[in-house]
């Protein structure tokens, strides 16, 4: 083979997006993006699930919230197995890091698969850079948070759902697969792919009315062996009915009961025609559109395909409207946009171009124009933040800590630096979501003698200022460092 084959070579070609993946995200592994609210929560759940078998987060030595569906919005599928990475490989910021950078990986390979099998391989590496240049898939995706493992498992459900064999219908077993792997993305992160189930049956309705019932059917057998896993661990007392009913006002009113949803879409919907990234997947899906009534709808799959990309993307939309403008609702249905944009950018090429080699040019030079746009936000303009910080105040509480094996220290609502402290050394209170009481007791409350030897916090929030007293009388600062605040009793 010649040098030129070579780099033609579609698995070099992949081999050559992967290893971009891998030392972009090494580039700034642990700072950016920052360590932040969320994520603290996630990686101090998986440490907890190592350390004491227990999915939740910990307010004081062996205590825990014992509400894990609250505080752990991002499940099992993620948390679990980043438990056991931190098993084989140790515990810190740096695995949680790593570890979501296989995740990174085994998205592209899998959306390959995907593209390969339903639109050719001539599209499939086009989309995998699309994605691999697009700045929100390393701003949510390289956090410890559900985005990109739900991703994975809605690319798969999908993949089962769509796939036929010579007879042209799909064998049963394939419904009862995607049923499992739509299920491991729902409590992936419920946010985002708890939609997937209602999708799923407007799909049903439109392009599976025949055997219906027996499809659907077959389909709910799947999702129930991962529900009942994610039933039996994020929910305490699951045969309670008081469990559910709580957890429905929780999931009812996320933002809390004072939020305003009409005033909310009001806003989300000015953003539509400001906001870059929602104007530049408006254009987006109008190209699709395009493709799919000029050619897309000719073929079988790809009119299913598009149909639930259809409904989800719109679910996922009106979801994003009634948020406090949160983007990464809609996460899932951008990525889902690029299986189709190759194949819309070449119809549109072919339309309005009729000769071949314009048409290739055509097409060639919106792809690079694609690219280097993204690229450019990429490298210049990502929205997500950059901070070192988190981690090393907790590596100089840690450090402190190790001092004496008496010390303990009290966090006030940083799970982000609380995530990387020694659970047997520290307690935290906080609070996780609006309309829900704190977790924990405040340190600062605790009985003169009981009082821990540090205190940390991120800002003076009202927790901290309802004990202003007892931290100036009883502490003094010792370090003070990008808005972390560390006191030591006097």
């Amino acid at each position: 083979m010649n040098f030129r084959a070579f780099l033609k070579n579609e698995k070099v070609l992949l081999a050559g997006i992967l290893i971009f993946v891998v030392l972009f995200s090494l580039s700034h592994l642990t700072t950016r993006p920052k360590l932040w609210f969320d994520e603290g929560l996630n990686i101090e759940i998986a440490h907890n699930f190592l350390l004491f078998q227990k999915l939740d987060i910990s307010t004081a030595p062996r205590e825990f919230s014992g509400l894990p569906y609250i505080v752990g919005t991002n499940g099992y599928p993620l948390t679990i197995p980043m438990a056991g990475f931190f098993g084989i490989f140790g515990f810190g910021l740096t695995q949680a890091r790593l570890y979501m950078i296989l995740w990174l990986l085994v998205v592209i390979v899998s959306l390959y698969i995907f593209q390969k099998k339903f639109f050719g391989k001539n599209t499939a590496l086009i989309t995998a850079i699309f994605i691999v240049t697009f700045a929100p898939f390393y701003g949510d995706g390289l956090m410890a948070t559900g985005e990109i493992p739900g991703f994975f498992f809605l690319v798969w459900g999908l993949y089962f759902l769509l796939n036929r064999f010579e007879e042209g219908e799909p064998i049963l077993k394939n419904y009862f697969l995607s049923g499992i792997f739509f299920s491991l993305a729902v409590p992936s992160k419920p946010s985002i792919y708890l939609l997937l189930m209602l999708s799923t049956f407007i799909f049903f309705i439109f392009c599976e009315r025949k055997e219906f019932f027996k499809k659907a059917f077959i389909f709910a057998l799947g999702i129930i062996p991962p529900f009942l896993i994610w039933a039996y661990l994020a929910f305490p007392n699951p045969f309670s009915f008081s469990t559910w009913t709580q957890a429905f006002s929780f999931y009812k009113y996320p933002y809390g009961q004072n939020f305003s949803i009409m005033e909310a879409v009001y806003n989300n919907l000015k953003l539509v025609f400001t906001h870059s990234t929602l104007i530049y997947f408006a254009i987006i899906y109008f190209v699709i559109f395009y493709w799919f009534v000029k050619e897309g709808r000719k073929d079988f799959l790809h009119k299913k395909l598009f149909i639930f990309f259809t409904v989800y993307s719109a679910l996922a939309f009106l979801y994003f409207l009634k948020s406090p403008g949160w983007l990464r609702y809609i996460f899932g249905a951008e990525l889902l946009s690029f299986i189709f944009l190759p194949s819309a950018l070449k119809n549109i090429s072919r339309t309005f171009f009729k000769k071949e080699n314009l048409e290739r040019f055509a097409f060639f030079g919106a792809v690079s124009v694609i690219i280097i746009l993204q690229l450019t936000q990429l490298f210049f303009f990502r929205s997500d933040l950059y901070s070192p910080y988190p981690e090393k105040v907790a590596d100089y509480i840690n450090g402190r800590l190790s001092e004496n094996s008496e010390y303990k220290v009290g966090i006030i609502k940083s799970p982000d630096i609380a995530s990387l402290i020694d659970p047997l050394r520290k307690f935290h209170i906080l609070k996780v979501a609006w309309g829900v009481p704190a977790f924990g007791k405040n340190p600062l409350s605790f009985k003169d003698n009981d009082l821990p030897k540090f205190i940390a916090f991120h800002g003076e929030s009202d927790m901290v200022l309802e004990y202003k007293k007892i931290l100036d009388e009883k502490y003094f600062l010792i370090n003070d460092l990008g808005g972390y605040s560390v006191y030591e009793r006097k």
